[in-house]
């Protein structure tokens, strides 16, 4: 039926279907210069694509006019004869994910066509990508637009929101649809995991487009493109002021999760539905994704220096390179990770009865040590420097692969080993590292202790804990570095006042517990104003020494939804506050968002798009040590 209708379109406005051989030379031009003109993501104020401007877009007009035209018409043939298949077995469009027909009913593509009218189609040569080039793909939204039904099921949220948060002024004029209202998840995976810059155009008179444009570096035969619908923000249609979006964060009201991870029930540690139960993911799929690319060779377009140039180091005190995610194991890489092998973590039930056991950084206190027997030996990658295969998961991840580490595109990375890591601190005289903050400060300060060789409790007796609270300070000595953590899901000044005790930290990582403190933005800035910036502009003893290096966790990408309440790009507008108003105290951002973008957990029972392990977890120890070494080991060994 599809095929058929399709045929009978294409006759009708007499449209010629292209192939993607007769295309790729005039669409991938060369892009050679990524290793010195970093085109990476970086992490936005907001979840919304940008405008794309005439410097970005590097597809001409008539080429995305002549795939649009295609791609337009492959949605309405899809849409007329898959409109049973699209009309029924999801869940309604605000209902609390705890009254969702267990098994039986997700979100995803149904929900977003019966509440909008609309579905969401990818276009453009997306099949294909050739290395160091500028890959693209499109996406445009078909159907017939309810923009009554959107705008009147949405405007009672929005009073109730104004007048409980004291918002001035009068709702602006509805607009009408637009593709700019759905937040995606979008990511090309295979030999890496790369996140596309993704920007909407408006072709003529028509609806917003959106255009996703990518570069990768290495090749796999399994390469894929996948978009998930995540969310869907009705109040973007609305025509707010830039006082409305910035200072009260009028776009977030009345928001649809529209993604496959889900809290069902409550609390999520015995709830017996799992959070990607009924096949929900695969709902949350773009019609024809994931697609399979083909990658072939670009490289050679290059001049012969373009990966023969060594990169520098990543700069200290900053973490924000944006970069993607390299798969290590692959056997066509060289050099590449056992498959098998895995980090050796030092968790004990009872850690006092290996308080004299020696481990890897004693050896640095020796008469006879020598940094440079201790180095990483082996091959070095262009990429990274030291042995990347430190970074692994217990478990398979994305893709199936449990070796994973993050690459910036204009610096490197050196994976720092135990001794190179306690000789670093010790020649700065730095013996005592603090973290402060909920679930993801307390995963921080677990993986701390992996990479430092420092003895700690179970994992699992860590977080019981801690969530507890029968422990509010957590320490952990050995040899000359002390691990601490003061745990808290909200601002708790004894806490705080940790950080004043003796030894005094000369490292401090906080994260703010942004998970629990997830507010519209008048309400968050004034809660962080009277608390923990309170502290550290008013509260705080002058005579108390601060840490020589403060460091703060902002948010990540959101994956998934663990609460009814928890909306992406509230999180996001909360953490760029907290990077402005950090940053002016003398704090570093510890990159999180970098270091999740792309990074999907869709198998773990109970993923919620928030808490992550393995390798993700262990590249924030990583960039957290090279923020505090990097010149360091400058001075001791030529990268």
């Amino acid at each position: 039926m599809y095929v058929t209708v399709l045929c009978l379109l294409s006759a009708v406005l007499g449209i010629v279907h292209l192939s993607a051989a007769e295309d790729s030379t005039s669409t991938f031009k060369p892009l050679c210069d990524i290793h010195t003109n970093n085109p990476g993501r970086r992490g936005s104020d907001n979840v919304f694509p940008q405008k794309a401007n005439n410097s970005w877009l590097q597809i001409p007009k008539a080429e995305l006019e002549k795939w649009y035209k295609i791609g337009e018409l492959e949605c309405k043939a899809y849409l007329e004869s898959a409109k049973a298949e699209l009309s029924s077995g999801h869940a309604d469009f605000f209902t609390d994910p705890n009254k969702i027909p267990m098994k039986t009913q997700c979100r995803g593509r149904n929900t977003l066509l019966d509440y909008a009218g609309v579905i969401l189609w990818p276009f453009g040569p997306y099949r294909e990508c050739p290395t160091y080039s500028q890959c693209w793909f499109g996406i445009l939204s078909c159907g017939k637009p309810k923009n009554e039904e959107i705008k009147t099921s949405v405007i009672p949220k929005i009073k109730a929101e104004m007048r409980t948060f004291r918002v001035p002024g009068e709702i602006p004029d509805f607009t009408k649809w637009s593709v700019r209202a759905v937040s995606l998840l979008v990511r090309v995976i295979g030999a890496e995991i790369v996140v596309p810059d993704v920007r909407y155009v408006t072709l003529g008179n028509r609806e917003d487009i959106l255009v996703g444009q990518y570069v990768l570096t290495r090749a796999a035969a399994d390469t894929k493109l996948e978009i998930r619908l995540f969310e869907l923000y009705p109040s973007v249609l609305f025509d707010w002021s830039t006082a409305h979006i910035e200072q009260y964060g009028m776009h977030n009201h009345g928001s649809l999760f529209l993604g496959g991870s889900e809290g069902r029930c409550r609390p999520w540690t015995q709830c017996r539905t799992p959070n990607n139960c009924c096949g929900c993911d695969e709902k949350s799929f773009l019609v024809n994704t994931p697609a399979a690319i083909t990658v072939t060779d670009g490289l050679s377009r290059c001049p012969a220096n373009t990966r023969t140039q060594p990169l520098p180091l990543c700069p200290v005190r900053d973490s924000t390179q944006p970069g993607r995610w390299i798969a290590s194991d692959l056997p066509t890489f060289t050099p590449h990770c056992a498959a098998d092998t895995r980090r050796n973590t030092h968790f004990h039930k009872d850690p006092s009865a290996l308080k004299n056991q020696a481990h890897p950084g004693d050896v640095v206190n020796h008469k006879t040590f020598r940094l440079a027997d201790h180095h990483h030996n082996g091959s070095e990658w262009f990429e990274a420097s030291g042995d990347p295969c430190l970074v692994n998961g217990k478990e398979p991840e994305d893709g199936g692969r449990s070796h994973w580490f993050y690459a910036p595109y204009t610096c490197k990375y050196h994976f720092y080993n135990a001794v190179e890591l306690h000789k670093c601190l010790s020649d700065q005289k730095l013996t005592h590292i603090h973290v402060a903050g909920d679930s993801m400060s307390r995963e921080l300060f677990a993986y701390l202790s992996v990479y430092l060789g420092v003895p700690q409790i179970d994992e699992a007796e860590l977080k019981r804990r801690t969530n507890l609270h029968s422990e509010k300070h957590v320490m952990f000595n050995s040899g000359n570095v002390m691990l601490s953590e003061g745990y808290s899901w909200d601002f708790n000044l004894g806490v705080m006042q940790l950080a004043e005790k003796a030894p005094l930290p000369n490292i401090y990582i906080t994260n703010y517990a942004l998970a629990h403190r997830n507010w519209p933005l008048p309400k968050f800035a004034d809660l962080f104003n009277e608390t923990e910036y309170h502290y550290w502009t008013k509260l705080r003893p002058a005579s108390v020494p601060k840490p020589e290096y403060m460091f703060f966790q902002n948010a990540k990408e959101m994956s998934g939804r663990r609460n009814i309440g928890w909306v992406s790009n509230m999180f996001r507008q909360d953490s760029a506050y907290l990077t402005r108003n950090y940053t002016s105290l003398g704090f570093a951002e510890l990159d999180e968002f970098l270091f999740s973008t792309g990074r999907y957990d869709f198998t773990s029972p109970h993923a919620d798009g928030w808490h992550f392990g393995g390798s993700a977890r262990q590249m924030e120890v990583v960039a957290l040590f090279n923020m505090v070494c990097n010149d360091w080991l400058k001075n001791v060994k030529k990268v």
